[in-house]
């Protein structure tokens, strides 16, 4: 089963909903039978790297199995030079729990100028973005329990791919993982976006990119340096066209952005230079179309039950005065 990638997804599935005997059983097999892949004397066959990245993952995260055959395979992991570790996709999402509930190892991957490199590598591999991106995704969004994973593991992807972001790199990062950063990275590195971004010599065109909208929206919310906000502001709207083009779509990411911008007096004074006119109500307008597009559809369906209600109420109301008016009339 562990050699074909059908046997190695019904043991990834048997790990997710099996018992913790299930559980160590598994992992037993697969010591066994991949042994020489664990300790990288072995390249798996192609086929079997991403099913057997996931298998390894979904075993770690079962951490309520302690039993010796899941301890054995951690301590194995952890033996392993970092760059294997952050350079293969069998390793990599494997390695992304194992910094998610052992701090000191995270610290030890983070500070690793091989894993940098590594990780910087297979990034350039255009087939492992699946395997990547939720290496990033775990990462980055997972909720920790009193600590600063996020925006230690932050810093560590973005140092990694840090010539990516540079103005005259003809290649950029992938739009999830620059997504990923701007939203949950730490301040450092949404600072340092920021300043990057707003040397792009071609910003101003991925502004229309709905993705880059939201990317460059949220940068502008988290930063906490108003006055590499405004230089990006300035960049992205350096005519009256382009803010007229931005206001006109209606895209919730290019509102997203206008909101962002309407949140922050500073952004809006920059903007008002730029423009040669205050556009305060314009952006405020902009704002609230974006929070009644987002709006959950519970409580949109609630409000507008709620405003039905009202007009059958103020519609009795009046229906009964007339009634009462009429009826003094016959009197």
């Amino acid at each position: 089963m562990i050699e074909n990638p059908n046997g190695i997804s019904i043991l990834t599935s048997l790990v997710k909903y099996g018992t913790i005997v299930t559980v160590s059983s598994v992992t037993g097999t697969v010591l066994q039978s991949c042994e020489k892949v664990l300790t990288c004397e072995k390249v798996p066959v192609e086929d079997c790297e991403a099913p057997l990245g996931a298998l390894l993952e979904r075993i770690l995260y079962r951490e309520d199995c302690t039993e010796n055959c899941r301890m054995n395979l951690i301590k194995i992991l952890k033996s392993l030079d970092h760059s294997f570790l952050l350079g293969s996709s069998v390793f990599l999402l494997a390695t992304a729990r194992l910094m998610i509930f052992d701090r000191a190892f995270a610290v030890s991957v983070c500070s690793s100028t091989k894993a940098k490199k590594a990780f910087f590598q297979l990034f350039s591999i255009k087939k492992e973005k699946n395997v990547v991106t939720h290496f990033c995704e775990l990462v980055l969004s997972i909720e920790e329990k009193g600590g600063d994973l996020t925006d230690l593991c932050s810093v560590f992807i973005f140092n990694a791919l840090h010539t990516l972001y540079t103005a005259n790199s003809s290649v950029r990062p992938w739009k999830e993982v620059t997504m990923l950063l701007a939203s949950c990275g730490s301040i450092a590195v949404v600072r340092e976006m920021v300043k990057l971004l707003s040397e792009w010599p071609d910003i101003s065109v991925h502004l229309r990119n709905e993705h880059y909208a939201k990317v460059i929206a949220c940068l502008l919310a988290r930063s906490p340096e108003m006055n590499d906000g405004i230089v990006l502001v300035k960049v992205l709207f350096q005519k009256k066209e382009d803010f007229d083009e931005i206001m006109a779509s209606r895209k919730s990411s290019q509102l997203r952005l206008l909101a962002a911008i309407a949140e922050k007096p500073a952004y809006v004074a920059a903007l008002s230079e730029t423009l040669g006119e205050f556009p305060g109500k314009r952006l405020l307008a902009a704002a609230v179309r974006y929070r009644n597009i987002n709006k959950p559809r519970a409580l949109a369906t609630k409000e507008v039950l709620l405003q039905r209600i009202d007009k059958i109420h103020a519609f009795s109301g009046a229906t009964g005065n007339l009634d009462k008016t009429l009826k003094r009339r016959r009197e």
